[in-house]
């Protein structure tokens, strides 16, 4: 779709592969999109657009890694300082559901530059919508 995404992770045991790295570089270059990896936070939220997270123990994630992942974490939370780093007109993402105190900071998430419901209700309607069209075969996915 042509945007410039910018990925902020530690390097390490919970960064992406070089493999899914070089295969999403590989798709964005077809649109003029731009996808980087960095493993600075605030150097990634600089000038951001949008701010987006996830938990950060999904399900089947083996609960012995929490402290350790918790830890190697805590720099990239979405606080207050990390989005003063952003547009004066960015925004909060989260795919829900969030766990405050953790990838983010209550004030970010219950801010007013969050947009985690409205994003929730789309999200509902855009999946009813792909796979009613996949299913009728009407369009088909990506290939590599």
């Amino acid at each position: 779709m042509g945007a410039h995404v910018v990925a902020a992770t530690p390097s390490g045991k919970w960064a992406p592969s070089a493999e899914a790295i070089a295969t999403a570089q590989k798709i964005a270059a077809r649109s003029g999109a731009k996808v980087e990896v960095l493993h600075d936070p605030e150097i990634a939220a600089k000038d951001a657009s949008v701010l987006y997270t996830d938990v950060w123990m999904s399900m089947g994630d083996p609960e012995s890694e929490r402290a350790e992942k918790s830890k190697v974490l805590a720099p990239f939370s979405v606080t207050e300082q990390l989005m003063s780093l952003t547009t004066s007109d960015s925004l909060f993402m989260h795919c829900l559901p969030a766990h405050r105190g953790e990838e983010v900071a209550a004030s970010v998430i219950d801010g007013t530059r969050s947009v985690i419901w409205r994003e929730a209700f789309h999200r509902r309607t855009t999946i009813q919508s792909l796979l009613y069209h996949l299913t009728r075969g009407e369009i088909q996915g990506v290939s590599h």
